[in-house]
């Protein structure tokens, strides 16, 4: 039961009715003016509809008093109201995939966001949108210098791409909150690249965001892609030590490398002066020994790009195989020309739906995932329904799969499963942490090496590169044991005590 004085949500009716209890969404109320008789209302904690109908049949003089009341409380509070709900209809809709702000003045869109509403309000112009905009990415970034004031250890990523005959430098932050120990995350920055962008280039832009939010001394590292301009901008600009350490390490190297050159010079001489050289510090931290004005904090790749290089790159040598070469393009060719009949002929295309229920997906070059699809949506129809893509390919007028190439799509999806798998785990978005990056990779090796005891027919030189991907390119697992062979490394995951793949 709660208390009895509290009040009720809406202050008119304070005078005339007391709150007495809430069950669930509504709340039960007490007439004031049916007293000494005890009269319970129940409503909506949301609407005073029910209030009100008391009021217009017992007590019909009380409710002539308190229309004028309400009128005029929505009268004062519904300008400013509705003025700022015209704002932000404004702010929302021009921002919704990234509409010009010109949109404002554009009389249909004036129309549509006035519509139902007083024709004396007006919305706001390019001017003030663009005015608002600026003041909220102030503020925005105002909020995160803010909370990033109170964080000592700090992750980036950084990402460099082009987009409409321009290119981009997007940068994000990642920390942990020291109170509720989440994760949370903030876009620090999206940049405008102008001409050829360099390693320097990108160097100096990611250094001077860091600057700007002042953390340039709170990183812990930054993850990039395996870019050439990123990598080499981090070997260049990297110091893996404390900068205290490498500067007090420099000035101590320079000025024994000093004092010892002197030495020398002043024994070829025959000098007998004896006069002492000082050598001023702020002169060492100038010369070529420390020249680095940009400091980059260290380098992490993205596991995610590249297990998607392993995917692409490293899959094309098992083309060395002449069995697995030939077995592969007669089946990518097969399904290369069903997917662009589909695409070319509508008539194809609505055949394609009817048989199989949906549409064929197309692979795209630059993601290995779509191939990975493609393929699993084929080898779905074949294994469950044999028949239906005899009907689709023999509908465009193409040669069947045979018996080799229905098992050379089987055994692909099998391999490559456990891959796509890997990396939709490492891609989420929630619940995914460096703890979490050995055991998958783990678990991907310990699966792709069993797919090799497997009666695999076509497909195993496939997984033999993929392993040998995995151990070139150097992926985190090696942090574990350095130097050791994928057959050691794989059976090495019992020993650890790691999950082993089903």
């Amino acid at each position: 039961m709660a208390k009895n004085n509290e009040n009720i949500p809406w202050p008119l009716y304070n005078e005339y009715f007391s709150y007495h209890e809430k069950k669930g969404q509504n709340i039960t109320v007490k007439c004031m003016l049916c007293l000494p008789v005890t009269k319970l209302l129940s409503t909506a904690i949301n609407s005073s509809s029910n209030l009100r109908k008391h009021l217009q049949r017992q007590h019909p003089a009380k409710l002539k008093i308190l229309e004028p009341k309400k009128a005029e409380k929505q009268k004062c509070e519904d300008t400013p109201s509705t003025s700022s709900k015209i704002q932000k209809t404004s702010n929302t809709l021009t921002n919704w995939k990234i509409q010009p702000l010109q949109v404002v003045d554009n009389k249909s869109f004036i129309d549509l966001v006035m519509l139902g509403r007083d024709s004396a309000l007006s919305v706001m112009g390019l001017k003030t949108l663009r005015s608002n905009l600026v003041q909220d990415a102030k503020r925005m970034r105002n909020n995160i210098c803010s909370t990033l004031e109170q964080i000592d250890f700090v992750a980036t990523t950084a990402d460099c791409w082009s987009k409409g005959k321009r290119s981009f430098l997007g940068v994000t932050g990642h920390w942990i909150n020291p109170s509720t120990l989440e994760r949370e995350s903030a876009a620090l920055a999206c940049r405008r690249l102008k001409g050829k962008y360099t390693f320097d280039v990108l160097a100096r832009q990611m250094y001077s965001i860091y600057l700007d939010y002042s953390i340039q001394n709170k990183i812990v590292c930054t993850t990039t892609d395996n870019g050439s301009k990123f990598c080499k901008a981090f070997r260049y600009y990297v110091i893996n030590k404390n900068i205290f350490s490498y500067i007090l390490s420099t000035i101590w190297f320079s000025f024994f490398n000093r004092v010892y050159e002197n030495q020398e010079l002043e024994e070829r001489e025959n000098e007998d002066d004896n006069d002492e050289e000082f050598i001023e510090l702020t002169s060492l931290l100038e010369g070529d020994d420390y020249s680095t004005e940009i400091i980059l904090p260290p380098h992490h790749r993205c596991a995610c790009h590249t297990l998607h290089l392993i995917a692409t790159k490293n899959a094309e040598k098992a083309m060395i195989n002449a069995r697995y070469k030939q077995i592969f393009k007669s089946t990518l060719a097969k399904c290369h020309k069903l997917s662009a009949k589909q695409n070319q002929s509508t008539q194809a295309a609505d055949k394609i739906k009817d048989v199989l229920g949906a549409y064929l997906k197309t692979p795209v070059v630059t993601r290995w995932n779509s191939l990975y699809d493609a393929m699993l949506q084929i080898k779905n129809h074949i294994t469950h329904v044999p028949d239906s893509i005899n009907t689709c390919m023999d509908f465009c007028a193409l040669p069947r799969f045979t018996d080799a190439e229905r098992e050379f799509i089987k055994e692909y999806c099998q391999v490559m499963c456990s891959l796509s798998t890997a990396l939709d785990i490492l891609q989420g978005e929630k619940g995914m942490y460096m703890g979490c990056l050995l055991p998958v990779l783990y678990n991907l090796i310990d699966k792709l090496y069993t797919q090799i005891m497997k009666s695999l027919i076509y497909c195993k030189p496939l997984v033999q590169v993929l392993l040998e991907g995995i151990e070139y390119r150097q992926v985190p697992v090696n942090m574990v044991e350095e130097g050791t062979g994928i057959g050691k490394l794989c059976s090495s995951t019992l020993q650890v005590g790691l999950v082993k793949g089903q």
